[in-house]
């Protein structure tokens, strides 16, 4: 009672990422937001990679300085936070880098060094296209673990 029910498509943002869905949204009089039980059902553990943006996607490069370090990860919501999923490869001047295809969007990371999460400093995140690369600013961002992600805008 007293609420306004849309039939439309929308995005749900949930513990970091966003989904698009197609069903109810309940909009209740106080200003709230809801989904129904079937929306949230669906909706539940899809990270933002799943997504739906009309197929767009981005090259995105992670660059890593760690000459001293025997093995470097990125894991994120694309990945769905597997730590050895994702290795970055080390190149001649001790740089590790990797490039991974994803969709535009916003997307949390975080490196994985050596068998331990790296909280302290992000690495170079950069996009390449036709009229050259710009460079992604990553956002210190805290998760609900209570340590700190990185999050980057595609």
């Amino acid at each position: 009672m007293g609420e306004n029910v849309l039939r439309k498509k929308f995005f749900v943002i949930f513990r970091g990422g966003l989904a698009e869905e197609t069903g109810k949204l309940i909009l209740s009089p106080e200003g709230g937001l809801g989904m129904t039980k079937r929306n949230k059902r669906k909706a539940k553990g899809r990270s933002l990679i799943k997504a739906k943006t009309n197929g767009q996607r981005r090259t995105v490069h992670f660059i890593f300085q760690a000459p001293e370090a025997k093995e470097v990860y990125v894991a994120g919501e694309f990945n769905e936070w597997h730590t050895q999923a994702l290795p970055l490869f080390k190149g001649e001047n001790g740089g590790w880098n990797v490039a991974v295809e994803l969709s535009i969007g916003r997307h949390e990371y975080k490196l994985f060094v050596d068998g331990a999460w790296v909280e302290d400093r992000p690495c170079e995140v950069f996009v390449t296209s036709a009229s050259g690369k710009r460079t992604l600013e990553s956002e210190p961002v805290l998760n609900s673990y209570g340590t700190v992600n990185f999050a980057i805008w595609v």
